[in-house]
């Protein structure tokens, strides 16, 4: 919803709306299939907080599902799939880029 309301103050086009709606949506999941694998593997001292509590929780999560490894390759193709869906924006767009292929390498 921000990016939406950011881009209707800003007076986007019907075509930017649906490339942000879509963006949000990819990054957002790829976000939360991120953070589920860092629940996993990530250190407890650079995350700020315990990990393994998802799964001693019995949270269902993505990585649950279908595993680590296929998660982060779905986690990856969300990405590009967000990239993807910016390809008509011009380069106002780019932080937002970088911000979804910041999701797939971040450690905390």
């Amino acid at each position: 919803m921000s990016l939406r309301a950011g881009a209707l103050l800003g007076g986007a086009d019907a075509d930017a709306l649906d490339a942000l709606t879509e963006y949000g949506r990819h990054v957002g999941l790829a976000f939360q299939i991120a953070d589920d694998i860092l629940n996993i593997e990530g250190d407890a001292r650079s995350l700020g907080k315990g990990t393994g509590s998802d799964r001693s929780r019995g949270k269902l999560t993505y990585p649950a599902l279908v595993g680590v490894e296929t998660s982060k390759r779905v986690a990856s193709e969300l990405v590009e799939k967000a990239v993807e869906d910016l390809r008509a924006l011009d380069e106002r767009a780019e932080p937002l880029r970088m911000i979804a292929r910041f999701i797939v390498d971040r450690k905390t």
